[in-house]
């Protein structure tokens, strides 16, 4: 979803919730916001977990870090507007909490 920022608070609060992009018909002459819209990207970002390489109780950590990127508890997130982590990335992840 792209969204262009409408409003920022007074604490620098920035809010980039809004209505779907809907990209311009064929050969219409395009507003600058449009323009920028084409050449945007969502603002996105993971949250990290930091945890020891060889952590006392490896098997309760590793089972709570595959239960958070189940595709059940990313689903979740939808309400919140958060995007589920990306397939590429859910591999990855499995195979370093595997490691643990």
């Amino acid at each position: 979803m792209v969204a262009p920022v409408t409003h920022v608070s007074a604490n620098s609060q920035i809010s980039i919730v809004g209505s779907s992009w809907v990209p311009p018909k064929k050969d219409a002459t395009l507003t600058p916001v449009q323009k920028l819209h084409q050449i945007a990207s969502a603002i996105a970002t993971y949250t990290y977990a930091i945890v020891p390489s060889q952590p006392k109780q490896a098997s309760l950590l590793q089972q709570f870090l595959n239960f958070a990127i189940t595709p059940a508890e990313q689903k979740k997130g939808a309400s919140l507007t958060f995007a589920p982590l990306p397939a590429s990335v859910v591999a990855v992840d499995k195979t370093e909490i595997g490691s643990l």
